[in-house]
């Protein structure tokens, strides 16, 4: 069975533990990339991440995804969204389709 995981900040993350969803809090990106690696390994179908953790090891976490079935999700962290996971979003499609047609 395929299971949900979230990583981040503690404070930012448990919450989710009251929904049934896996949690693994952290402290630097270095322990991030750590249980990430780890993570998509396994069998996790959806990974939560918070944005000041995602935008700190995003290519790495994009060579380890390119190797998995998971999709990866950014979530605000406590200090709000910093749009980072949006403003990936908008590259991707500019690069598939070659304008910003969400935006535009």
């Amino acid at each position: 069975m395929y299971r949900i995981a979230v990583v981040g900040e503690k404070d930012c993350i448990y919450g989710f533990a009251a929904l049934g969803l896996e949690t693994f809090p952290v402290k630097t990106a270095k322990e991030a990339k750590l249980v990430v690696n780890k993570l998509l390994k396994e069998k996790i179908a959806i990974l939560y991440l918070t944005e000041s953790i995602i935008s700190e090891i995003y290519d790495e976490l994009m060579k380890f995804a390119s190797e998995s079935v998971t999709s990866v999700v950014s979530i605000p962290d406590l200090f709000g969204s910093s749009n980072f996971g949006l403003n990936k979003l908008r590259e991707t499609v500019i690069k598939a389709t070659g304008r910003d047609i969400l935006f535009s």
